[in-house]
């Protein structure tokens, strides 16, 4: 796995120098692109390590050649049989942030001691080294999660199963979710579901989408996923027919009040209620919050409701909105 923080280009270019501007990174005439990387100590890289104050465990696994992921089981104290799994897609704009940061791993720290589950969260493929990466290695991160329910899998027939999964997972509810661009990878691997399908023994039964990135600048996303259908691709302008086909049977939405993003994520809302998708949708708005303000201000009074919800969500409980 690699950790390391210490490969940060220093910058060092004029207006004159740039080809292409756009909202998290710039094009250089040379070529190269510089990714507007916060570089706060929160995105920095840590190596995985057992939380004391929860008593949740971390650790990072290949579930491919290429592709990591970091895995979070519950304090053992609190597993009775089996538990929900949480798949999570980490935000950042396709192009920074990772499950290994300080800010991702607290985060499902606190969501896995709080919800009772087990989570997986997929170091992806960011933008520019892999463009498009974010969609492909988190859908391998799915099917490696499936194939825990599958018999036939290789890694079931060779017995590399992960026991984290396979011992403490009940995969026959899973949710799916994420922040940011981390939501609308959420979405595409339930596109991905539904057309490719996983394995009978695994069941999403909710997909959990915080303060979504849909369609706020076209010409940016298809300059990081150059493979794209053009401005109306189905991973970032949801098609109705995708809508109403969703493979699960509960959705549940997080906008924010002051979100750059909110106005696409309110379209998503709108449209998936018109698409005659016959699941449960629920919905919180985050008042005179800014996008993804829980990552960090996560003892915030709307982070906290956001946590509650979420685990009402997961347990079905009814919290008052």
């Amino acid at each position: 796995m690699d950790y390391s923080n210490d490969n940060v280009i220093e910058w060092n270019y004029n207006e004159e120098d740039i080809s292409e501007k756009y909202h998290f990174f710039n094009v250089l005439k040379d070529g190269r692109i510089h990714v507007f990387d916060p570089r706060e100590a929160g995105s920095l890289k840590i190596p995985p390590s057992d939380d004391v104050a929860t008593g949740v465990k971390i650790k990072d696994v290949m579930i491919s050649d290429t592709v990591a992921a970091r895995l979070f089981l519950p304090p053992q104290s609190a597993v009775a049989g089996k538990v929900p799994l949480l798949f999570y897609a980490h935000g950042g704009a396709f192009c920074m942030y990772s499950p290994f940061s300080v800010d991702y791993t607290r985060l499902l720290t606190n969501y896995v001691a709080e919800f009772n589950v087990v989570a997986v969260s997929v170091a992806y493929g960011l933008f520019p080294a892999h463009p498009g990466g974010c969609y492909d290695d988190s859908w391998v991160g799915l099917q490696w999660v499936a194939s825990h329910g599958d018999p036939e899998s290789e890694i079931f027939k060779l017995g590399k199963c992960e026991p984290w999964i396979s011992d403490h997972a009940d995969l026959s509810r899973v949710f799916i979710g994420g922040d940011s661009g981390g939501a609308n990878i959420s979405h595409a691997m339930m596109r991905n579901v539904r057309k490719q399908g996983l394995n009978e023994n695994v069941k999403i039964e909710g997909m959990i989408l915080v303060h979504p990135y849909f369609g706020d600048n076209d010409k940016q996303w298809m300059r990081m996923c150059p493979i794209n259908e053009g401005p109306n691709d189905p991973r970032m302008k949801p098609a109705l027919e995708d809508l109403a086909a969703l493979s699960c049977d509960r959705v549940l939405v997080f906008l924010a009040e002051i979100d750059f993003l909110r106005d696409a994520g309110v379209k998503y809302v709108e449209e998936l209620k018109k698409s005659g998708w016959n699941g449960v949708l629920e919905g919180l708005e985050n008042k005179g919050k800014e996008h993804n303000f829980h990552i960090t201000n996560y003892m915030d009074e709307e982070a906290i409701l956001i946590n509650q919800k979420i685990k009402s969500f997961i347990h079905y409980e009814k919290v008052n909105n």
